[in-house]
């Protein structure tokens, strides 16, 4: 893969003020861009998308929950693209790329293995290190915290697993094990529905590193 080209056909998704609300790239010289359907949502819609300070037209729009991708048109676009081939796997470095990072795959990985490509987490991890206000290594140290960036997210779950104690009590046996655990159903459902686990067949595992450590701590287990 050439990454300079990578580089040059990656650009940041915008609403009309300019906040980032994540990334993508161009798939051909006609100016269709690939980005993911969240990203799109969390702008306000693909009416709202700038992409460097200009309105795009919607070729397609999946659904968050199933195919998270959407492609858009920039008119009069005449530039570079990234071939797409079925083994093109562009990973989360074109995250850091549209915020003007452009990171290693190393540093890429050790982000990966906190957050485990969560698309929330990945956004507020890189937002704040592209405007300086915390570096890679530091974030790292303090994600599972408090102090740290996902604060509110995290007690956020934390208050409504306070709420209902049989699910505050199955995800403390989640993060207890270092291998995939079985939960009842009922309760197997609602966590995935806070997004706090993934499934592995009809067994569970914490979302992500981030999950684990925090509830590992919150809910004191030994």
């Amino acid at each position: 893969m050439n990454w300079e080209l990578v580089k040059a056909c990656t650009v940041a998704i915008a609403t009309p003020e300019g906040y980032i609300q994540g990334t993508g790239f161009f798939i051909s010289p006609n100016g269709h861009l690939l980005t993911c359907a969240h990203v799109v949502e969390s702008a306000g819609g693909w009416e709202e998308v700038r992409v460097n300070g200009q309105g795009v037209e919607l070729v397609y729009l999946g659904d968050r929950t199933r195919d998270d991708f959407a492609i858009l048109q920039l008119s009069g676009y005449q530039g570079a693209s990234v071939p797409l081939a079925v083994n093109f796997q562009p990973m989360d470095r074109f995250l850091s790329i549209g915020y003007g990072l452009n990171w290693s795959f190393p540093q890429v990985e050790q982000l990966m293995a906190m957050v485990g490509g969560h698309p929330y987490l990945v956004r507020v991890a890189l937002y704040h290190i592209a405007r300086q206000d915390i570096t890679l290594n530091l974030l790292l140290q303090t994600a599972p915290t408090e102090s740290g960036p996902y604060s509110d997210h995290l007690r956020r779950h934390l208050w409504n697993l306070e709420q209902r104690p049989e699910l505050a009590a199955a995800i403390k046996k989640v993060v207890a094990n270092s291998s995939p655990v079985r939960l009842d159903s009922i309760q197997c459902f609602k966590l995935l529905s806070m997004g706090l686990l993934q499934q592995q067949g009809n067994d569970v595992t914490p979302r992500c590193d981030l999950y684990r450590q925090y509830f590992c701590d919150r809910l004191r287990v030994s």
